[in-house]
């Protein structure tokens, strides 16, 4: 399952073999968000609620109501996601140009929000269908960075536990030079940040890591 951009492809697997694309958010996109997505979304939380183990965080996001925000403040979002076949498989939402924290003077491509499909997340409910969603959409957004000329630089604030542990795993498959030291404190470029971000574990890609991790999907 590949989706071609120039001299990268960035694949990942699945049982069913279908297309894999990664596209602006569009009207296909809000129609699955509103419809199966939402009932997804719905019956995890309802699980979590009941069995009582910890919900991840992207439980709380309806992303579905994201589509039609028409707020000014909330203009610089783009939004992405990805499909595997007629399968909404994830999103991705980022915001240009937030300062560097650790290199002065540099910017990198802040991402908001990325996630698979809570149909492609493991439950008692269901399982897993693609393998490697996350990590193809990072990639994605490093490609996205370097485009717009941030050296392919991300930023981004952790959603919970479950997450963290994602991008430490991630960190160790690259040895370690994904991202720069872990910090509190920061406040993020969305018009929520100052209110939530600055108890939340902020990261911050190296150059290098996230040129490397992009290089997983050279062709």
């Amino acid at each position: 399952m590949k989706t071609n951009e120039g001299e990268y492809c960035f694949a990942v697997e699945d049982r069913d073999g279908a297309a894999f694309e990664i596209l602006p958010s569009d009207d296909r996109a809000r129609e699955h968000l509103q419809s199966v997505w939402q009932r997804l979304a719905t019956s995890a939380e309802w699980y979590y609620k009941k069995e009582n183990p910890p919900p991840p965080g992207w439980v709380a996001w309806r992303p579905w109501k994201w589509c039609d925000d028409k707020r000014e403040a909330y203009a610089p979002r783009q939004k992405f996601v990805a499909w595997c076949g007629s399968s909404l498989a994830g999103i991705l939402n980022v915001w240009q140009r937030f300062p560097s924290v650790f290199e002065e003077g540099r910017h990198t491509l802040y991402i908001e929000h990325v996630a698979a499909s809570p149909g492609n997340v493991k439950t008692e409910l269901w399982d897993r269908r693609y393998t490697g969603i996350g990590q193809a959409l990072l990639a994605f957004a490093v490609k996205l960075s370097h485009d717009e000329g941030l050296e392919g630089r991300l930023s981004l604030h952790v959603a919970d536990t479950v997450a963290l542990g994602f991008y430490r795993h991630l960190d160790q498959k690259l040895n370690g030079g994904l991202f720069n030291p872990e910090r509190n404190g920061v406040t993020g470029p969305t018009p929520h940040g100052a209110r939530d971000d600055p108890a939340m574990t902020y990261l911050e890609t190296t150059q290098a890591g996230a040129m490397q991790l992009l290089g997983v999907y050279r062709v």
